[in-house]
């Protein structure tokens, strides 16, 4: 009877957890809620300073990126080291809870690249994002990671 109520404890922990913090499959799948991407998108518009490292480096870099509007997705334009490099965007959903992402793709020096930023916010509710960025259809050992903060000097 002890063996029989630890797996099912042990059970309830790892679907707890699947729950808790999103083990599991992830899905990704266009946002069903029209309005809310709309937002979304329309949230994301601006320029940002960014800073990151591209996957399995360890150097960082800094730079800027606009990001504009353009049906249901976004064209941004990135602008590092001197290099500009366009790329596109659009929202998807992660996770067992349909979490909003920015899922991006674009090509630096013959490298295709995606990436999957989170959403957030700053105390204004100025939009902020962060994530990692992957070679595309290639396994890394490390990923890149790129964080977005809101330019206030109207460029």
């Amino acid at each position: 009877m002890k063996f029989f109520c630890a797996v099912v404890f042990a059970l309830f922990v790892v679907v707890l957890a699947s729950v808790s913090f999103g083990i599991g499959p992830v899905k990704n799948k266009q946002l069903e809620d029209k309005q809310l991407e709309d937002d979304l998108l329309s949230s994301i518009v601006g320029s940002y300073d960014i800073i990151g490292c591209l996957p399995e480096s360890t150097q960082t870099f800094f730079g800027e990126v606009t990001f504009r509007k353009q049906g249901r997705q976004l064209i941004f334009e990135r602008i590092i080291d001197g290099r500009k490099v366009i790329g596109e965007a659009v929202i998807m959903t992660a996770t067992a809870d349909d979490v909003p992402v920015l899922q991006a793709s674009f090509t630096e020096n013959e490298i295709a690249y995606a990436a999957t930023y989170l959403l957030h916010s700053d105390l204004d509710n100025y939009r902020r994002m962060s994530g990692y960025v992957y070679h595309t259809g290639k396994e890394i050992k490390r990923p890149g990671l790129e964080a977005f903060f809101i330019r206030h000097d109207g460029k």
